[in-house]
């Protein structure tokens, strides 16, 4: 097939290749990779990869279509384009309701393909890229060039504002009551807890403690989502504060771990290299095994002055970063001039709702549910 599209990289350099998906003439974005072999539909549709451009690693991506179930969202902000080493073919599975085109058409989603995502990949381990545009407009290289500077990265960045709901809503019935502030959250999470018979409610990222409060949770997850957790986190400190002052069990998730984090005296920054993918190993230091993880996040919490009050519970055995940390229980602390008598507060990095990807760290919504059912 001819080449119909160009990328555009934040080093001054292009590739040619063949335009897939959105009929839209450009876009552009943050550049990650990840390493999954399934799982491309949930991969598109979370959330947390908004103004994000993704590189697969996997070759074959669309060869099993996309069906109506495996969405993490309809509604939100997703990622803003994605990059494959072949052109998807038409594709085959008993799931299947719509090829991956059409299911990218109307999500707005443009993606290039036929180039060499190897390289691709390379260079944005290596630091030599970080930034992107895709484009039709082959013609018009010099002028995309001029305007690849101009594309933000994500660091200083609110994006949950953009990735949140907008109002508070019931997603589901049980018999215990948990409250989840909503920074991006994936379908998946709120899934899972219906599964388990949770009476679910949702709120926007920047919704205040008393709100919250009125509906008088025995619970409170802080959900996943894009962006800068730094940028977030004067949006949602204070009621972060508020639910640990009133000992209501808490539970971080990728963004809501980076936030909770900064919260309890820890320090996050923004990382080289991001973990994306559903291989990645983490060490569990109450069990002492090993789970392969789902991932997603370009900051983490890093290993510098970490407060007594803090005990770290899982690692990452790629790089050794922290991908899991709890409070200590029954300690006086201040935050925020706050005094607080610590209750169960616990967060990991990865994503245990493993949607798409391996079903080792399910168990951290059971032990959060154990602790709401004491409550």
């Amino acid at each position: 097939m001819k080449k119909d599209a160009v990328i555009i990289f934040d080093n001054k350099t292009y590739l040619l290749g063949i335009a897939f998906g959105a009929k839209i003439i450009e876009t552009s974005g943050e550049l990650c990779f990840n390493t999954a072999t399934t799982g491309y539909q949930e991969i598109l549709t979370d959330p947390s990869y908004a103004k994000q451009i993704i590189t697969f690693s996997f070759p074959h991506i669309g060869n099993v279509g996309c069906n109506t179930e495996d969405n993490e969202t309809l509604e939100k902000t997703i990622s803003s384009g994605a990059i494959f080493r072949e052109l998807p073919t038409i594709s085959s599975n008993f799931r299947a309701t719509e090829n991956l085109e059409t299911f990218m058409q109307k999500r707005g989603i443009l993606a290039i393909c036929n180039v060499d995502t190897r390289k691709i990949i390379e260079d944005i381990r290596n630091g030599k890229i970080s930034k992107c545009i895709i484009s039709r407009d082959i013609n018009n290289i010099p002028s995309l060039l001029a305007k690849i500077n101009s594309v933000p990265s994500s660091k200083g960045l609110n994006l949950a504002s953009e990735s949140s709901c907008v109002k508070a809503y019931k997603y589901s019935n049980g018999t215990h009551k948990i409250a989840v502030i909503d920074y991006g959250t994936k379908e998946n999470i709120l899934r899972i807890l219906k599964e388990r018979g949770i009476e679910v409610h949702v709120f926007p990222f920047n919704a205040k403690f008393e709100e919250i409060a009125s509906i008088k949770p025995q619970g409170i997850l802080l959900s996943n989502g894009p962006g800068d957790p730094s940028a977030t986190l004067p949006y949602t400190q204070e009621t972060i504060i508020r639910i640990m002052e009133a000992r209501i069990p808490l539970f971080g998730i990728c963004l809501g771990h980076q936030l909770l984090s900064l919260t309890v005296g820890c320090k996050v920054e923004k990382l080289e290299q991001g973990h994306r993918g559903t291989n990645h190993p983490v060490f569990n230091y109450q069990t002492k095994t090993v789970e392969i993880t789902t991932q997603n996040h370009g900051f983490a919490c890093i290993e510098q002055n970490i407060p007594k009050h803090i005990e770290i519970t899982h690692r990452s055995l790629f790089d050794g970063i922290i991908e899991g940390i709890k409070l200590r229980s029954n300690q006086q602390i201040i935050l925020q001039n706050t005094n607080i008598y610590t209750g169960y507060a616990a967060s990991v990095q990865y994503h245990p709702e493993s949607s798409g990807g391996p079903h080792d760290s399910l168990y951290l919504f059971d032990e959060f549910i154990a602790q709401v059912q004491k409550s």
